[in-house]
C-alpha cells in the first residue's frame, strides 16, 4: 500500500520500509511493537483474525495505533521522489501530495461532465480537449438555440421539429430580403431612367439652340395688325423660364419662309414652322 522503492532517487533506509507491503511508508503508524507500518497495511492485517500478529517480531497487534516518532517522519518527508505518473517532476516527499493534487499533468481526473453521465477518466492535461469531444457536453441547437446534451441533440430536434421550423423561418427571411432587393432595384431603375430622359432632352435642346443660332439673322419686318396675334400660354419645357405677364406681340411678314425675331428672347423663328423646343412666347402652332 506504500510507495514503490524504485521511485526514489537514493536508496531508502530499511527502517523507512513497511514490513507488510515492503514499500516506503505511506501514512505510517506504530502499534504494540516498536515496528512501524503503513496505516492501510495494518488495518488490512487486523481485519484478518488469523494474522493479527506483527510479521517481524510476531507480537500480537492491537486495534488502536499511534503516531511514530517525529525523527522518523522528518527523515521520511525529506526523501527525494520522482513523480509516479512520468511527468518528470522531482521533489521531496513532503511536496508529493500537493503535486499529485494540483500540478501533475498526467494524473487521471474525472470528466467535469460526470454529473451529466460521463464516466471517462482523462489526464489533467487533456481535459480541455476531452470537453470539446465529450458526448455529454452542452451544445446549442442550431434551429431553436436551446442548450441540450450533445448525445441527445438529434432526439431533441426530431421531437420538437426544430429543423422544419428553422427552414421555414429561413425561407421567410430570404423571401423578404429578395423583395427588398427587387424594390430597391426598381427604384434605382426609375431614377436612372428619369435622369437619362432629362439628359437626353437637355442635349436635344442644346443642339436645337445651336442650330437656330447658326441661321442668318434677318431684320424683322415692321409690325402690322395682320401678323399680330396672341396665343394662350403653355407649360415651360425643362430649363426655359418666362414670367406670367401678358405675352408681347412679335412683328414680321405673313409670307411663308420669313424669319422673325422674338422681342422677348431675341431669337429667330418661323411662325409657319414652330415646334415645342422654341421659346414659349413665339407665335404659331406648338
Amino acid at each position: 500500500m506504500g510507495l514503490e522503492v524504485d521511485l526514489f532517487e537514493e536508496k531508502v533506509p530499511s527502517d523507512l520500509v513497511c514490513g507488510i507491503c515492503e514499500n516506503v511508508f505511506l501514512d505510517p503508524v506504530a502499534n504494540a511493537c516498536p515496528h512501524v507500518f503503513c496505516r492501510a497495511c495494518i488495518k488490512k492485517r487486523l481485519s484478518r483474525h488469523s494474522t493479527r500478529s506483527c510479521p517481524i517480531c510476531k507480537t500480537q497487534l492491537i486495534s488502536k495505533s499511534h503516531q511514530p516518532s517525529v525523527d522518523l517522519k522528518r527523515r521520511l518527508l525529506n526523501l527525494v521522489i520522482n513523480c509516479s505518473h512520468d511527468c518528470g517532476g522531482r521533489f521531496p516527499l513532503a511536496e508529493f501530495p500537493e503535486h499529485i493534487t494540483y500540478d501533475c499533468p498526467n494524473i487521471p481526473t474525472t470528466c467535469p461532465n460526470r454529473a451529466k453521465g460521463c464516466r471517462e477518466k482523462v489526464p489533467r492535461c487533456a481535459v480541455e480537449w476531452h470537453l470539446e469531444e465529450c458526448e455529454y457536453r452542452l451544445v446549442d441547437c442550431d434551429a431553436c438555440s436551446a442548450q441540450v446534451v450533445y448525445r441527445e441533440l438529434l432526439v431533441h430536434q426530431k421531437r420538437n421539429r426544430c429543423l422544419e421550423k428553422r427552414l421555414k423561418q429561413h425561407l421567410t427571411q430570404e423571401f423578404r430580403r429578395v423583395n427588398l432587393d427587387v424594390i430597391k432595384h426598381r427604384r434605382q431603375v426609375d431614377r436612372d431612367t428619369l435622369r437619362l430622359e432629362v439628359d437626353q432632352r437637355k442635349r436635344f435642346l442644346d443642339h436645337f439652340r445651336s442650330k437656330q443660332w447658326k441661321q442668318p439673322n434677318r431684320r424683322s419686318p415692321p409690325r402690322t395688325a395682320a401678323t399680330t396675334r396672341s396665343e394662350p400660354s403653355r407649360a415651360f419645357f425643362l430649363t426655359e423660364t418666362a414670367s406670367c405677364e401678358t405675352r408681347p406681340q412679335t412683328t414680321g411678314l405673313t409670307q411663308d419662309g420669313v424669319i422673325y425675331n422674338c422681342t422677348k428672347c431675341s431669337k429667330p423663328f418661323r411662325p409657319d414652322n414652330n415646334h415645342n423646343m422654341s421659346c414659349c412666347w413665339h407665335p404659331g402652332v406648338r
